[in-house]
């Protein structure tokens, strides 16, 4: 490696690892004006333009260090931009290419079993998470992707089983909790349901977070909660005569930061 190239580009590493993103950009820039196929500086920018949510410029980059060299971790990302920008014809064409070299690769099988997924074909999901599953029978990521394909496969009754035995490993992982709860609707128990639902208001952190947002918008604007407060107390003396009254005060409380009490009105609801 030219000695200027490893000097910009080891100063955009640094910079990166920082969350200096601009500056690393211009290291990376600079190694590029030295070395056009300098794979891993195209690489790394195409992590940072992925990161800032720039997918165009991040697939530029990867087609760039994928000219420059033939690695699996630049067509891997590749094809996770393109996942993520809902192109999946595009994204299963690139795993495929892939894993004929890269038979082993266990996070391309993942990644075009959720592909497959997309493009509706649950079969050939099940046969990439099988794969995945060869290489690495425990690997987390992998049974959860199994237990939701068979959940769109219909096949309850495996996915339950294979649900229950990874909640019993991974308590509160939100993805298996709506699925638990997904599979008890199917079996006709929404009150059962609404209670796993419930359990997960206090340990999904998209939750706490909305509600977090919203407690410090009411800090700013005390009308708005008070607005709220007034409606949630005026809606609770009139009485509950109706679901939508139920769900109405679900919301409200919701919005008032008691999440407890807003599944609390769900399970009331589902009951009805």
């Amino acid at each position: 490696m030219d000695k200027q190239v490893e000097v910009k580009y080891n100063a955009g590493v640094k910079a990166q690892q920082a969350g200096e993103y601009k500056k690393a950009l211009e290291y990376y820039r600079m190694a590029l004006e030295i070395d056009k196929t300098h794979f891993e500086s195209w690489l790394n920018a195409g992590s940072i333009y992925s990161k800032l949510g720039k997918t165009k410029k991040a697939i530029i980059c990867y087609q760039r260090a994928i000219l420059s060299r033939p690695d699996k971790r630049a067509f891997y990302n590749l094809a996770y931009e393109y996942f993520k920008s809902e192109q999946f014809a595009e994204a299963k064409r690139i795993l495929e290419k892939v894993l004929i070299p890269h038979p082993d690769f266990l996070e391309a099988h993942l990644l075009l079993a959720y592909t497959y997924g997309k493009l509706g074909d649950n079969k050939a999901a099940l046969h990439s998470v099988e794969k995945a599953l060869q290489l690495d029978s425990d690997h987390r990521g992998a049974l959860t992707a199994k237990a939701l394909v068979l959940f769109h496969l219909q096949q309850f009754r495996q996915c339950e089983v294979l649900v229950n035995r990874l909640i019993a490993q991974f308590p509160n992982d939100v993805v298996l909790e709506r699925l638990k709860a997904s599979l008890l609707l199917e079996k006709d128990d929404p009150m059962a349901s609404a209670k796993v639902l419930k359990k997960m208001v206090n340990h999904d952190p998209k939750l706490k977070i909305f509600q977090d947002s919203l407690q410090q918008s009411f800090e700013k604007n005390p009308e708005a909660k008070e607005r709220i407060a007034k409606k949630y107390a005026e809606k609770k003396a009139e009485g509950v005569k109706s679901r939508q009254d139920l769900l109405d005060l679900s919301l409200l409380s919701f919005f008032q930061g008691d999440a407890e009490a807003a599944m609390d009105y769900l399970i009331q609801m589902q009951g009805d």
